[in-house]
């Protein structure tokens, strides 16, 4: 899927960037962040995700290491944490987004 405000033929600018992350953040069921510094655009797109009362989730890293800086406060602040696939499946099942079938396999099956 590509989705954007500009024609093909126009450079990618980095001012731009925050408006992708609007789009992305509002045409999404989940945001799941991976990791996140202190400030970073991703950090602007769960943000805007939140405003937009779509569920985020946080995959933890170690406070020692400066990509997990903003990940970690987004945690402290109240975002769901991604332990494993199950804790995402179970967020978009809790939203209704996603629903399994009674004979659909277990993920720890698979």
């Amino acid at each position: 899927l590509l989705i954007s405000e500009y024609d093909s033929t126009d450079m990618v600018r980095k001012e731009n960037f925050h408006k992708r992350n609007r789009l992305i953040a509002g045409s999404v069921d989940a945001v799941v962040v991976v990791e996140a510094k202190a400030r970073s655009g991703t950090l602007m797109t769960a943000n805007r995700a939140i405003q937009e009362n779509v569920d985020v989730l946080v995959v933890p890293g170690s406070p020692l290491i400066e990509n997990y800086v903003g990940s970690l406060e987004m945690i402290y602040k109240g975002s769901g944490v991604a332990r494993n696939a199950e804790d995402i499946l179970f967020s978009l099942e809790k939203r209704n987004v996603l629903k399994y079938a009674p004979d659909s396999p277990n993920l720890s099956d698979i």
